[in-house]
């Protein structure tokens, strides 16, 4: 999957850090304000969310803590694994 063909506007990289290596998720949003959670590992949306607050409360709940920064989409040219 390609993230740029996704019509992406922004993403976020999500670690657990508990683990090692960390657990990564990525919390995005497309240009229809859907907001998604998308697994690498597993190459599939685990959640998705009704708004930003609400795909956070999910993440957290789990102990993920956001890498920070935020990627625009002029960074969305590699594709996903």
């Amino acid at each position: 999957m390609n993230i740029a063909e996704k019509g992406l506007i922004w993403y976020e990289v999500w670690a657990e850090e508990g683990s090692s290596p960390p657990y990564i998720l990525i919390l995005w949003s497309d240009v229809h304000g859907k907001i998604e959670v998308y697994d690498p590992i597993e190459k599939r949306i685990c959640y998705v969310a009704s708004s930003y607050e609400d795909a956070m409360y999910w993440l957290t709940e789990d102990e993920f803590t956001q890498v920070v920064g935020r990627m625009s989409e002029d960074w969305l040219k590699a594709p996903l694994s």
